[in-house]
């Protein structure tokens, strides 16, 4: 289904991942997040590479369990179990559809904050994180990188805060516009969509980033896509 959303302005509340977003989500983050399925696929990558036979891989705000997909498209022959875990009712029972043929996937209706994640080697978070409370972000880099063994990867995507002169972050953000508006969105559905999100996704910067990872127990990380503001980025123990 095609992302119609905000066509009209969001009810009192702002945005909320719920049936009619879940309707049209894949169609929505595909027309609105640069590069998605690239990201998708190189988290994919990096997470079917990383991961430790007899393990879980865990995505937290798996959404409708595309990048999971991915991670068992790529796993080979390796044994691994994909949990997907997501506060959504309504994601989560698209992602049960897209995963019913697979026996080696388990989806939970949990926030990460609740995530239980023994025997994980590997952790994907895409543009999850940045919905999350920020002063509880650092508790959860904290309990991911817990959970991971040496050798262990976190795979996440983010908006970011530029951290830009205003002059210019105006700017990333006229071209961030540009971009919806190539691919098919009305002014106005960009200016509902925007007033929605206020307060609800609340971005960092790398430079945030790279300091909390590093305080949360990771030994390195680093950016492994960027388009303007949008980032993915990868953590190891």
């Amino acid at each position: 289904m095609q992302d119609e959303v905000f066509l009209k302005p969001a009810a009192k509340g702002g945005f909320r991942f719920n049936k009619e977003v879940a309707d049209v989500f894949d169609d929505m983050v595909t027309r609105s997040v640069p590069m998605y399925p690239e990201i998708t696929r190189l988290c994919a990558r990096f997470a079917a590479d990383a991961a430790i036979e007899g393990t879980r891989v865990y995505d937290l705000g798996c959404s409708t369990a595309s990048t999971l997909l991915e991670v068992n498209k790529y796993r080979g022959n390796k044994k691994l179990e994909l949990v997907g875990c997501d506060p959504s009712p309504d994601m989560l029972a698209k992602a049960k559809d897209k995963v019913a043929a697979y026996d080696n996937f388990i989806l939970k209706q949990e926030n990460a904050q609740q995530a239980d994640l023994s025997d994980a080697s590997v952790v994907i978070m895409n543009f999850t994180l940045q919905f999350i409370p920020r002063e509880e972000r650092p508790a959860i880099l904290k309990k991911i990188a817990d959970a991971l063994p040496e050798g262990g990867v976190f795979v996440f995507s983010e908006k970011i805060a530029t951290d830009l002169p205003d002059k210019l972050d105006d700017l990333v953000t006229k071209l961030y516009d540009e971009y919806k508006q190539f691919n098919g969105y009305a002014d106005s559905e960009i200016a509902n969509k925007r007033k929605a999100l206020e307060n609800v996704l609340v971005p960092d910067s790398h430079t945030w980033h790279k300091k909390a990872l590093g305080e949360a127990g990771f030994a390195g990380s680093a950016i492994i896509a960027n388009w303007l503001n949008f980032s993915c980025m990868m953590a190891w123990k």
